[in-house]
């Protein structure tokens, strides 16, 4: 079978998992059945997995369209999206119509049985659960640090510069 490997990673979580482009490939191509080969890796470098905005994403599914390969193959589940919504619909819907299948390095799941379905929809709900978890810490960081007076932003106010401790100071 012909597959298109799909990459990403977010800034952040390329310094604080390690999952980073490299491993990412790695792990795809061996796990790729014998004699399976690579038609494109689809890579898209610093992009959140939070929507469908991604330009090698968007490569990825007009190709998909016009039958330039039979399967996309991910590290894991949650590097194709962080929306349960919008892996689901990726999945189950764009990759079905266009007679593709899907495929992850790390965890084992065949979509074309309900069970397989089953197991996949439950993964993207972690994926869409982890991401939710992440946005609340953000949150709740900012919130805390702005209570202690620390400048969020990276441009201080007219009249004012930020200190050592990014704490405004009157210039």
């Amino acid at each position: 079978m012909i597959w298109a490997a799909y990459l990403r990673v977010s800034t952040d979580e390329q310094a604080e998992k390690g999952t980073s482009l490299q491993i990412q490939q790695e792990r795809i191509e061996a796990a790729l059945p014998k004699g399976d080969r690579v038609y494109r890796i689809y890579k898209d470098d610093g992009y959140t997995g939070a929507n469908l905005n991604r330009p090698a994403l968007q490569r990825l599914l007009q190709d998909a369209k016009v039958g330039k390969f039979g399967g996309v193959i991910v590290y894991r589940t949650d590097r194709l999206g962080r929306s349960i919504k919008d892996i689901v619909r990726l999945v189950l819907d764009e990759f079905e119509r266009c007679g593709v299948v899907f495929k992850s390095a790390a965890e084992p799941y065949d979509t074309s049985t309900p069970q397989g379905k089953l197991f996949f929809v439950q993964l993207a709900s972690f994926a869409d659960f982890e991401r939710s978890v992440i946005v609340e810490r953000y949150r709740e960081g900012r919130r805390r640090r702005a209570g202690e007076g620390v400048w969020m932003s990276w441009v201080p106010p007219y009249g004012y510069r930020k200190g050592k401790d990014r704490k405004l100071e009157i210039e």
